[in-house]
């Protein structure tokens, strides 16, 4: 397909910042055939630094040390030379490396890379490879996006993505395919728009048979791609309806510690919504027949998200045990990945895939 150039959405392919890492214990980099150091802040000049192997990095009062070495700096860029490679940990990145002393003594590891390379990592991280590559290809666009959004949000930060569940998923070389390279490399430069704007194409697991608004998750200004849609197409996820059992007792501490007072359950609804916009709430109805409610990300949160699941869910009282039941997993906004998948089993497209999931999507070619 052939999509409309928007230059002024992204004139050139942008160069992103992915934090990596913030400690105040040493990190282990290697760079197999040197690199050039830039010191970022005062005048000294770069310097051509031989290879490296397992230095360690740390944060001292007076600079950042590299293995034996003091650079009496708080902020470094270390470029690969041509034919070397970047590992952090043991794990290799393309791109370079900045390192940031921060004001509370820790060292900020962010590696600067190139929107097309750092996407062939986040795809196949996101999403199994052996999936039709139709849905590979929607999720390309989706976090080609929503990387580019959260770019020009935070673009006067020290970073502007987090490689983790915060924003997208990030392992560098590691997660990197051959079809996840295919799927970026097909839809190159390919970003959603609204309006003739960016905006956070969000996506998440599963939805179990219906999207949510995004502004009752995350109390952000109703936008139409991200209203909420049926979905029709993760039936085969085994999240689609999911169950979990935990004590009352673990679940009266767990939420203790995020401020809220629960106490023995019998049973957790959820409260029925007065408006779109309004964020979703549990109610908990104690043994003596006396109820709390609170809002159900926090008690989700609580409890881990890995355990429940979603916000949609309901528990009853068991013994000693409370019984979750519900459906979908993540925070139900935007893409469904599982419903994205199956409707490239079914032989939808990308576009049609995204055009689903983000009603009233433009696709454009940004450059």
């Amino acid at each position: 397909m052939v999509y409309p150039p928007v230059p002024a959405v992204a004139a050139s392919e942008t160069t992103l910042r992915v934090l990596l890492f913030e400690t105040r214990t040493p990190v282990l980099i290697s760079l197999s055939e040197g690199a050039t150091l830039t010191p970022l802040d005062g005048e000294a000049q770069a310097e051509v630094l031989p290879e490296l192997l397992d230095a360690g990095v740390s944060p001292i009062t007076s600079g950042i040390l590299i293995g034996e070495r003091l650079w009496p700096h708080g902020r470094l860029r270390l470029t690969p030379t041509e034919g070397s490679m970047l590992t952090v940990d043991g794990s290799a990145y393309r791109g370079s490396l900045v390192l940031a002393q921060r004001e509370d003594g820790s060292l900020t590891g962010i590696n600067e890379v190139g929107t097309e390379q750092y996407l062939a990592s986040v795809v196949s991280a996101e999403l199994p490879s052996r999936w039709p590559l139709e849905t590979l290809k929607a999720q390309a666009i989706a976090a080609r996006t929503y990387a580019l959004h959260k770019a020009r949000q935070r673009a006067g930060g020290l970073f502007t993505l987090y490689a983790d569940t915060r924003d997208q998923m990030y392992r560098g070389v590691a997660s990197e395919s051959a079809r996840s390279l295919e799927a970026v490399t097909a839809t190159s430069g390919v970003i959603a728009t609204f309006g003739g704007r960016l905006f956070p194409t969000f996506y998440h697991s599963t939805c179990g048979g219906a999207t949510e608004p995004a502004e009752r998750v995350f109390g952000i200004s109703p936008v139409r791609p991200l209203s909420g849609v049926n979905c029709g197409f993760c039936g085969d996820s085994k999240y689609y309806r999911w169950q979990a059992e935990l004590s009352a007792a673990q679940v009266r501490d767990a939420v203790a510690q995020a401020g809220y007072n629960v106490g023995d359950a019998e049973r957790i609804e959820m409260l029925p919504l007065e408006r779109a916009s309004q964020y979703r709430r549990v109610k908990v109805i104690r043994l003596d027949g006396s109820e709390a409610s609170m809002p159900a990300d926090v008690f989700r949160n609580a409890l881990g998200p890995s355990v429940i699941r979603s916000v949609l869910f309901q528990a009853h009282r068991s013994g000693e045990n409370l019984l979750f039941e519900g459906r979908g997993y993540g925070h139900l906004v935007g893409m469904c990945q599982w419903g994205a998948r199956g409707m490239g089993a079914e032989g939808y497209g990308a576009d049609e895939i995204l055009a689903h999931y983000y009603p009233d999507v433009e696709l454009v070619k940004a450059y």
